[in-house]
């Protein structure tokens, strides 16, 4: 399934997917998201509706020796408080927990369980968010929402897959996929943008409606690496706001193109601008930063490679620069094409960052013409990084994994405009 990202300039998501989800039952920041088509899609009822809470299992697994406890997603309203989402593994059993951190990710408090699950099936949470008001939402494929506080996770129905949740202070929005068919429909995904102003506890469709559907067959677990690397939306502050879909699929031989959808007024008109790839792609992301446009597209994952071009635009999606790198030439070294896309987060026009699964921290300072690992590595091919964002230029946050060292994620931070990195140990307590 394709990701969301949701930005505002007073609250951002860092986020790392657990895995891919189906789009029919199962399913950031700076930084970038996707469908395939552009079918017309009538808006939903703007009526308001009150969900009903349903409280989450109460206890976690119980711990044995063969419990397993990593971060596996952070959304952060500043660069100290935050939540960290935990999956606990023991025996069969798996839990999400969450716990709430004012120092930046070292210590995370209150521990309290979100769900529960049998470890052989997906999760029903990948992803966690926040709001300014200190709500957390947990979500993808299900929606799980608490208060804050110390308050307690509910379950919050919803009639579809929960791609993405991510709020401009206390106005949350929340991107749903409602599929048709089986899963491996080309155009059985349609999309519906819902908002809150209230902490989540009932939604409403936004006034209006990206006319945009998601390709089904990309949805799916097969395909863990091209599900990353999807931002679905990037919305920036209560106004603007784009969604990106992802690349259509076209049997003419040429580069695929995206569809992507702008709205000024805070989401009662959109319109159409298209992201073009230079590639056969499969996947792709954008991010915002100042007045510019920056996006990764990717081609078909495979053996810890994936084809990648970078395009940067100055006037929000109408024309881009597009730069495809050496593709398959002989000889052909390019930093860029090593790991998976996850997202990408822009501090400038011209320095862009990129983190995914099996790959490790990228940047670019000259707008993606050359890409090159960060030094000294965090994350490489036998692990990954997972998502990454920055508080202005200086100060940023990143989650990800050693290669050799095995399964635990770790925090690394910077305040030097990425010049050098800190890692920090998370606690849960």
């Amino acid at each position: 399934m394709r990701r969301l990202l949701f930005v505002s300039s007073t609250a951002a998501a860092v986020l790392l997917a657990l895995g891919a989800a189906a789009c029919s039952s199962q399913a950031a920041p700076v930084g970038a998201t996707t469908s395939h088509g552009s079918a017309a899609h009538a808006p939903g009822s703007a009526a308001r509706r009150t969900t009903a809470l349903t409280a989450a299992p109460p206890s976690a697994p119980q711990a044995d020796s063969s419990a397993f406890t990593s971060l596996s997603a952070l959304a952060m309203s500043s660069s100290k408080r935050g939540y960290g989402m935990f999956v606990r593994t023991a025996g069969s059993r798996c839990a999400a927990e969450s716990g709430m951190t004012t120092d930046g990710g070292a210590r995370f408090r209150d521990a309290a369980v979100i769900t529960t699950w049998n470890c052989n099936n997906n999760p029903p949470v990948t992803k966690i968010a926040t709001d300014r008001a200190g709500a957390g939402f947990a979500y993808g494929p299900k929606l799980f929402i608490s208060p804050g506080r110390g308050q307690p996770w509910r379950a919050s129905p919803q009639q579809g897959t929960v791609l993405a949740v991510s709020a401009a202070s206390n106005w949350v929005w929340l991107l749903l996929a409602r599929c048709h068919g089986a899963q491996s429909t080309p155009d059985g995904c349609a999309l519906r943008l819902e908002e809150s102003t209230n902490g989540g506890l009932s939604w409403r469709a936004t006034p209006g409606q990206p006319p945009a559907v998601t390709r089904g067959s990309s949805a799916g677990p097969a395909l863990p690496g091209a599900t990353a690397g999807q931002t679905w939306l990037l919305h920036l502050g209560t106004q603007t706001g784009y969604v990106l879909t992802s690349p259509a699929v076209n049997s003419s031989g040429k580069a695929d193109t995206a569809a992507l959808w702008y709205t000024g007024n805070g989401g009662r008109h959109w319109s159409k601008r298209t992201l073009s790839c230079g590639i056969d792609a499969l996947s792709d992301a954008v991010a915002k930063a100042g007045t510019s446009l920056a996006a990764v597209c990717a081609d078909e994952p495979s053996a810890g490679m994936q084809i990648k071009t970078t395009a940067v635009s100055a006037d929000g999606g109408r024309h881009w620069t597009l730069h495809v790198g050496c593709l398959f030439s002989p000889g052909c070294r390019n930093a860029l094409y090593g790991g998976y896309l996850g997202e990408i987060a822009a501090v400038s026009a011209t320095r862009i960052y990129l983190v995914g699964d099996r790959s490790s921290l990228l940047i670019t300072t000259d707008g993606g013409v050359r890409w090159h690992a960060v030094q000294p590595i965090i994350g490489d091919t036998s692990g990954g990084t997972g998502n990454v964002i920055f508080f202005g230029r200086a100060n940023g946050l990143l989650t990800g994994q050693g290669g050799a060292t095995g399964e635990a994620i770790d925090i690394f931070r910077t305040s030097d405009a990425g010049k050098t990195w800190t890692k920090i140990v998370p606690r849960l307590t």
